[in-house]
């Protein structure tokens, strides 16, 4: 350790010696582009004239060629405002870097109006233009992603933390596939079945190159560069397909934010060349190495790889923000960490564990007033190892008369209005693959809130977003209305709008049974269906199997059961008796015959969707294959279909049956 404290002396003394000591001396190093050691004379001067715009002209391209973005905008700022020649092009980068991309645009097109007055040449400035432009296009298109996860892992085994299904194909490094040796940065991606490659190596042109090779007779190919764009220019690594075969995902360090960006294109068939590649935008992408963009169609996840806030220890970070409770009371700030943590709130601090140890909570209780702003900074240091911080709080109690205060405006103006539309809901970080659901209930504080909000307007609807079934028995007995949105996609804002203004009348059915609380089912380690879905459920479910609603109302009447040699047809009519056209999902379940064996209650083997205008009625036909009736007979190891009465029900719901009929088979 000493020889490296008396390095970075002997350093620093030699750095003393080449810095500036004059605003000349300054200035000349500035010419020559040494810019770090011309630095500390410009900062003095603008402290000592702040106003003056040559000063921070010279200390902000300082700032900005030696990675200080941030540093360098607020004297690039008085430097423009100085009309100092040249300001425009330096403050739009620095505006840039620090992703104030509609400003650098803005200062740009300035700057090349001003160039193009005085017959200055406009291709630098016009370059730096379009960059601009193309980030704030991806900043514009940025998606919210939900990450379930992030963590640190070896650079050298990264692809190991990649579990995506046999369906999406496998991923090597380069060595581990073709069984090599020695530094190669490349990846390999292997197609489902296993005939076609897609990896890295390099070009003719010395870069990393994407190759394809195809396997014949258990044969490799020759490797054949992706033809068209792809890897025109920079190193083009990292590859990925799609199932569809012809969606390409890649790295490259050409054009972007910086070091690898991830870029997307897709193979056209007709031209045998691939489209001009997309970069994917934020927050895939960074200033940072982004890599390794991997899609799992079959269970819905993505993963990527990021050289990004990966500082080596030992290493200290400083966080500063602010406070601002809608609530007063009594607060738990909680901060986790591995090592050491320091939380300070006004300048007083209130966590200390400022020592190595493992992961660890530690909290502190806080009374903070409502409406006030407090100071917030958060230390942290990483003495090696695992490197971890997080910051939680959790709000203090409240009584009835806050719950809604918590919610700010929204808990305001819900008494004012007509209707409340209020969105409740669950997300991937409550149900996703892998992960157990504890609850069918909504979280704690959205039923505090949904309750204190019909207290206040009882005309509240409810618009539920979830991926499955949710207990909500207290909205079902108080709530007017209750829109299951699901996961609705990109249009789903729209779709719910029509639904609530009635601009659609809907028609949707539950494709799963929605229960009062867990207690009514058996655990899910116990892989009985028994008490399970509406085949098995004996209970009363909070919502059927098949139930939905509609703007109208509809009647049933049965047209009789015909058995034919392979199918039997139910047949009815279905009459729409309400005031406004709309789709009826028209549904038949059949109970099957005693059999000895644990039978379904019911079970669904046939719908069908029907569009009817008001006061008019549709007949209909569902056909049931006598084949589609067969189950599987354990004693005998076969498909049988059981001899006796069958009972065909017809409804709106697994519960809702308008009419049974009974016949023989």
């Amino acid at each position: 350790m000493k020889g490296k404290y008396i390095l970075f002396l002997i350093c620093s003394l030699f750095l003393c010696e080449v810095s500036a000591q004059t605003l000349e001396q300054a200035r000349t190093l500035f010419t020559k582009g040494e810019y770090e050691q011309a630095k500390p004379v410009f900062k003095k001067y603008t402290k000592s004239q702040p106003s003056n715009g040559n000063y921070n002209y010279w200390y902000g391209v300082c700032c900005l060629k030696t990675g200080e973005a941030e540093e360098a905008v607020k004297p690039l700022e008085i430097a423009v405002k100085k009309r100092i020649t040249g300001g425009q092009l330096y403050l739009g980068q620095a505006y840039n870097e620090t992703y104030r991309f509609e400003d650098a645009v803005n200062c740009f097109e300035e700057y090349i109006a001003d160039l193009s007055k005085r017959k200055k040449p406009t291709e630098e400035a016009e370059k730096l233009l379009e960059k601009s432009k193309s980030d704030l296009r991806m900043l514009k298109g940025v998606e919210e992603v939900c990450i379930i996860d992030s963590f640190v892992v070896d650079k050298a085994t990264f692809l190991n933390a990649y579990k995506i299904s046999e369906e999406s194909g496998k991923l090597f490094t380069f060595n581990e596939f073709f069984k090599t040796e020695g530094d190669h940065p490349g990846t390999v991606y292997e197609t489902e079945i296993g005939n076609k490659i897609y990896y890295s190596e390099k070009g003719e042109k010395g870069n990393l190159d994407i190759f394809s090779k195809n396997k014949l007779l258990n044969e490799w190919s020759d490797g054949r560069p992706l033809p068209g764009s792809i890897n025109a220019s920079g190193n083009a690594n990292y590859p990925f397909v799609l199932s569809d075969g012809v969606t390409v995902y890649y790295a490259s360090d050409g054009e972007g934010l910086g070091g690898y960006d991830i870029f997307v294109t897709r193979y056209n068939t007709n031209t045998d060349t691939y489209l001009v590649p997309e970069n994917v935008g934020m927050p895939f992408n960074s200033p940072y190495n982004d890599y390794m963009y991997v899609i799992d169609e079959y269970n819905n996840l993505g993963w990527f790889a990021s050289d990004r806030f990966q500082p080596e220890a030992p290493m200290s970070i400083r966080w500063t923000g602010q406070l601002k409770p809608i609530v007063s009371g009594v607060y738990t700030l909680g901060m986790k960490s591995d090592d050491g943590c320091r939380v300070y709130v006004d300048g007083k601090k209130v966590i200390d564990a400022w020592t190595e140890h493992s992961v660890q909570m530690d909290e502190a209780m806080i009374k903070l007033e409502a409406g006030k702003t407090y100071k917030l900074q958060v230390e942290y240091f990483d003495n090696g190892g695992d490197c971890f911080a997080g910051l939680y709080w959790k709000t203090p109690s409240a009584g009835s008369q806050n719950v809604l205060a918590r919610f700010g405006d929204a808990g305001k103006v819900a008494a004012e209005c007509d209707v409340t539309v209020a969105v409740l809901g669950i997300n991937k970080s409550i149900e996703r693959e892998g992960q157990d659901r504890f609850s069918l209930e909504l979280p704690v504080d959205q039923q505090e809130f949904i309750k204190e909000l019909y207290k206040v307007n009882p005309n509240t609807v409810v618009v539920l977003v979830a991926g499955s079934s949710m207990a909500v028995n207290w909205m079902d007995e108080n709530v007017p209305a209750i829109l299951n949105a699901w996961y609705p996609g990109e249009q789903g804002g729209n779709a719910v709008a029509e639904v609530l203004f009635g601009d659609y009348n809907p028609g949707g059915r539950l494709p799963l049974t929605y229960y009062n609380s867990l207690d009514e089912i058996p655990a899910f380690d116990n892989y009985s269906v028994k008490g399970r879905t509406y085949q098995y459920f004996e209970g009363q479910p909070l919502y059927e199997f098949g139930y939905g609603l509609s703007y109208t109302k509809f009647r049933y009447k049965s047209k009789g059961v015909n058995v034919e040699q392979d199918t039997v047809k139910v047949s009815f009519e279905v009459s729409n008796t309400g005031k406004y056209d709309g789709d009826e999902v028209a549904q038949v379940y059949v109970k099957y015959p005693e059999t000895g064996t644990y039978m379904p209650l019911k079970q669904l083997h046939g719908f069908k969707r029907v569009h009817i205008k008001k006061g008019k009625t549709s007949k209909v036909t569902i056909g049931v294959p006598k084949k589609d009736l067969r189950y599987w007979d354990e004693q005998e190891r076969k498909l049988v279909t059981p001899k006796g009465e069958y009972t065909f029900m017809v409804g709106a719901s697994s519960d809702d049956i308008k009419f049974r009929e009974t016949v023989g088979l």
